[in-house]
């Protein structure tokens, strides 16, 4: 019977299916029928369950766009070539093997989306598509692209995400017009990843110059020697350089990078040399979190320990977990036990153990003993060496086989600048300028873009630091220093750094320091650095978030000397937070080792809402946002715990930025710490009943909110919860705004995004990201009268949206502001008068920028112009309206009443742009509006692709009007947090502060 039954199951599930195929294509036919009998231009068959296209489809000759996204498509069929007219199609979510010949005669196709798909390769005849200006193919099994690519001179955006490629396709040296490049989710090496994501200019640079010279790989790999005081580590380098090593060497301060290099065979090649540079770095314990931003991705590390100490004594695990946090599972590292045949008692080590612990990243383990047999036996025949240096050899050649390979006048500059590194022998120079390095460039052919690019990936592969990177805007306060030079001795930086962070003064004052302390600290006897270079060293440290800046008393906050003990003043402590306002707590709880550092770097890059400066000791910090409430941030490390509480009128804004800052900063510095991952962390919301000590996984909520379920059960008390108490500190019916903001923000990460697509949830992308459209539509109803007075709940829930948006929307605010308003000044026969203004977009404060400062700009355009820019002028009114409750809090009445009557004003010309359009609707395109936040989306790799949402037409103005600064006085600023903002002088001062006037 059973048996019985579930055949019955599987037929009827077959019948199920067979019925949505049938009537998906019976759909499909009658709407190409209805489309031909109507002339239609656009035709939408996404969603039906189809199989194949019906042929029928090469009868709508005049259609111009063409959605068959999310079937079950293998192919197109070859009548596709008869729809001439076709600029967009979008074929996204199938299940394509393979693209058609025929796709050639589709001559005006503008956009080509086939991401998503089983696409192996693509036919050279793509290359035919003139027109194409977009074309997205991410998410298949492509590991190249036809070099043909390279002729479609009109291409501006390329997505080739989550793909197999491994290098760069060359033919993007060839594309002159494009403009937006996407490729994470590849087998890039570390040096193509971190090219990539710099600047489309880099990449184009450095294809351009590969195309036209000989590209070189440069068989070097950077070593390095890592673990406590005493364990062997010069010793061991004395050797692995055939040098006779000394029983008695003086400490390895901070770190050394040595100059003189050591070479091995490549195992398989034997003619072919494999070159070691060679980077020792100190045990002492208070170098650790400097030592962090030294380690790179592309380097092999040695990790020592004296097997008569043991593993516990010489923190091996400690030393292994910093390495895989701060470079990731792509790590490379030898163990290496020392003094092995040293008479006494030796400890085993748990081999078994560690493997399972950091198996993905240990190469092998090795002993050795510098001294044994004798200390005069020549330096390969000491024990376990031959085996530690075949080890190397045979993890150094897979390491190069990855590595970028260069252009070869690239090299002849490279080699250039390390002779002139080494042009003093007794007192090497520790820098040189940019300026000093462009000549060196330019007499080997380099220039420009390519120069910036080959100083960024010598600095990437570790032959010198460079502090710029070429998104990044030539005139910020940042560049006028940290780009001005090559610091081509990163010894003594580190060197620098660690003298700061151990000063014995600094700790006696809870790790203030003045910048009149910083002649004694860098005195000449310790650093090559003169003083006018001080000012640089100080932005080098608060671009690590090593220190931070007290402008009122001239000094530096360093976060890794503050005090021992809690603060007596703090105004409210855990156990005890204020009873007015409502209280919430998430909780970080790390399931491996801690990351070093997490408070003292958490405490620079929150220190912009710092309560004062005593709220700071080594466990945690004290918060004060203007608005928005109080935080308390305490590390409990004996349970791997970092606590975060908040108490405000509406607790989730600060909270959920507290909590993106500490994402950003763990994807930063510890790229190895995943969220989720049996040896990461996980983000927990406390129960709220009463004596419970129970705690239910962020993600679980925010997948309860998405599912409209309103309780959730905790996992100790087992009593179902309110998800509106746990997430935002309220018994709310229903659902809230800020609850759509959490689950999206939560989603823009783009892995993540990738995950969730993959996992075939676009159905819930639609629904969480509709949902999230509608909460906002609810919040703007209730601001539209734009009180002056705002209490102080809406305007956080303004402020956590405002924030939510300006990480949306971070790639259209390269280009420009997203601030902008406008005001309509009448018209004519031919054209309509408008006057922009721009906006200081300043997350705690935006406003208007006056007149008297260049924040006016009056243009007129053609009547067609505002019927193209509708979908722009709405989101950009969306955008002022929750602009206005965040900087009317803060601003005087007169000024609110200037924000009411910009956004009032825009508000009447995106109403006059509604009714020149034929439907008298904002919605031009059926459907466009409310995927704006879905194309972002799609734009990050979990969803399909289309072209992000476009601030072009208010952006073409200003270039037009004012081509060579086009929103001065607006400066764009980059946070640490890779949010952009488009600022006003004094507030770009204050988030991005220039040099400091150091006094000396």
């Amino acid at each position: 019977m059973l048996t019985t039954l579930r055949e019955s199951e599987r037929i009827g599930s077959m019948r199920s299916s067979a019925n949505r195929w049938t009537e998906g294509a019976l759909e499909a036919r009658k709407r190409i029928e209805r489309a031909a009998a109507g002339n239609w231009s656009r035709l939408s068959l996404a969603r039906l369950n189809l199989k194949s296209l019906p042929r029928e489809i090469g009868q709508l000759s005049n259609l111009t766009i063409l959605d068959i996204s999310e079937n079950y498509l293998r192919s197109l069929p070859p009548e596709i070539e008869y729809l001439g007219e076709l600029r967009e199609l979008h074929a996204y979510g199938n299940e394509l093997r393979l693209l058609p010949s025929e796709i050639r005669y589709l001559t005006s196709l503008e956009l080509l989306d086939v991401s998503h798909n089983e696409l192996r390769a693509l036919p050279s005849e793509v290359a035919e598509l003139k027109s194409l200006k977009a074309l997205s193919v991410g998410g298949n099994h492509l590991a190249s692209l036809p070099p043909e690519v390279g002729r479609l001179s009109a291409l501006e955006t390329l997505d080739i995400s989550h793909n197999q490629f491994g290098e760069l396709p060359t033919a993007l040296g060839l594309l002159s017009n494009l403009r937006t490049f996407r490729a994470f989710g590849n087998s890039f090496a570390p040096a193509v990843s971190d090219l990539i994501t710099t600047d489309l200019d880099a990449v184009r640079a450095y294809l351009t110059a590969s195309l036209a010279q000989t590209k070189v790989t440069t068989n070097e790999v950077k070593l390095v020697f890592v673990g406590v005081g005493e364990v062997g580590k010069t010793c061991l380098l004395h050797v692995l350089q055939n040098k006779v090593p000394k029983r008695q060497n003086p400490t390895t301060e901070g770190f050394e990078v040595c100059r003189e290099a050591f070479f091995l065979p490549h195992p398989e090649e034997p003619e072919r040399k494999l070159q070691f540079n060679c980077w020792d770095f100190g045990g002492q314990r208070e170098y650790r979190v400097a030592h962090q931003f030294f380690f790179s991705p592309d380097s092999l590390y040695l990790v020592l320990w004296n097997e008569r100490k043991g593993a516990a004594q010489c923190e091996l695990e400690q030393w292994l977990t910093q390495i895989k946090l701060r470079v990731g599972r792509s790590a490379r590292v030898i163990v290496v036990a020392t003094h092995a045949k040293a008479t006494g008692r030796s400890i085993a080590l748990d081999r078994s153990d560690l493997e399972k612990k950091f198996g993905e990243v240990i190469a092998g383990f090795v002993e050795v003993d510098t001294f044994y047999p004798d200390d005069n036996a020549p330096p390969e025949l000491r024990h376990g060496v031959s085996d530690l240096r075949a080890l190397l050899a045979r993890e150094a050649a897979a390491l190069v086989a990855k590595q970028l390979p260069w252009p070869v006048n690239w090299i002849g500059v490279r080699n250039t600048v390390a002779q002139i590194a080494q042009s003093g022998t007794e007192d090497p120079r520790q820098w040189i300028t940019y300026e000093e390095f462009g000549q060196t460039a330019s007499k080997n052919g380099v220039t420009g873009d390519a120069a910036r690019t080959l100083a960024y990936l010598a600095d990437v592969q570790g032959h010198w630091m460079f502090y710029h990177r070429p998104d990044w805007q030539s005139d910020t306060n940042e560049q006028e220093a940290l780009s001005s030079i090559l610091i081509l001795d990163p010894e003594a930086l580190g060197k620098a750094i660690g003298y700061v962070i151990t000063d014995r003064e600094v700790a006696k004052k809870s790790g203030v320091l003045q910048f009149s302390e910083l002649g004694r600290v860098w005195s000449p006897g310790r650093t090559h650095f003169p003083q006018e270079k001080f000012r640089l060293l100080v932005q080098l440290m608060e671009r690590h978030e090593i220190v931070y800046r007290i402008p009122e008393q001239d000094a530096l906050l360093v976060a890794e000397r503050v005090r021992d003990d809690l603060p007596p003043d703090l105004p409210w402590s855990a156990d005890a937070p204020p009873a007015a306002g409502a209280t919430l707590e998430l909780v970080c709880q790390f399931r491996g080792l801690l990351p070093p550092g997490l408070i003292p770097l958490l405490t620079v890059r929150t220190h912009r809402y710092r309560a004062n400066d005593n709220c700071h000791w080594k466990r945690g910090t004290f918060l004060r946002h203007p608005t928005d409430g109080t935080a308390l941030l305490q590390l409990r490390d004996d349970i791997r715990e970092l606590r975060v509480i908040v108490n405000a009128a509406y607790p989730s804004s600060l909270l959920n930025w507290i909590h993106t800052e500490f994402e950003s900063l763990a994807s930063k510095v510890w790229p190895g710490l995943v969220r989720g991952a049996i040896d990461g962390y996980e983000m927990r919301v406390p129960c709220v009943t009463p004596n419970c000590h129970g705690s239910i996984e962020l993600g679980a909520l925010r997948d309860a909110i998405a599912q409209n379920q309103p309780k959730y059960p905790c996992e100790t008390c087992r009593k179902w919860l309110d998800v509106n108490k746990l997430l935002h500190g309220f018994d709310t019916p229903g659902f809230d705004l800020a609850e759509q903001i959490s689950r999206v923000s939560d989603k823009v990460d783009a892995s993540a995004f990738w995950s969730w697509r993959a996992a075939g949830h676009s159905a819930e992308a639609r629904q969480v990201i509709e949902g999230f459209l509608s909460k906002w539509d609810s919040l703007l109803e209730e601001i539209d009268d734009l009180p002056t007075q705002i209490s102080d709940e809406l305007r956080s829930r303004c402020s956590e949206l405002y924030y939510a948006i300006g990480r949306l929307l971070t790639d259209e605010r390269k280009a420009g502001p997203a601030l902008i308003s406008l005001q309509y000044m009448g018209d004519d026969l031919a054209h309509h008068h408008y006057q922009a203004r721009l906006w200081c977009e300043e997350p705690d404060c935006p406003h208007p920028i006056p007149d008297a400062d260049g924040g006016a700009l009056d243009f007129s355009v053609s009547k067609k112009w505002a019927q193209n820019a509708a979908s722009t002028i709405t989101w950009m009114v969306k955008i002022l309206k929750v602009a206005i409750p965040v900087g009317g809090a803060v601003l005087s009445e007169a000024a609110s009443d200037l924000l009411s009557d910009a956004v009032k004003s825009t508000i009447k010309v995106a109403d006059k742009c509604a009714a020149a359009l034929p439907t008298g609707s904002l919605d031009p395109i059926e459907g466009r509006e409310r995927d704006r936040f879905m194309e972002f989306a799609r734009a990050n790799g979990f969803g399909p692709w289309t072209e992000p949402t476009d601030l072009t037409p208010i952006h073409q103005v200003f270039h037009q009007k004012r081509p060579d600064r086009p929103f001065a006085p607006l400066r764009r600023g980059i946070t640490q947090s890779g949010q952009i903002w488009w600022l006003c002088r004094e507030h770009y001062d204050q988030r991005f502060p220039p040099p400091p006037d150091l006094k000396l």
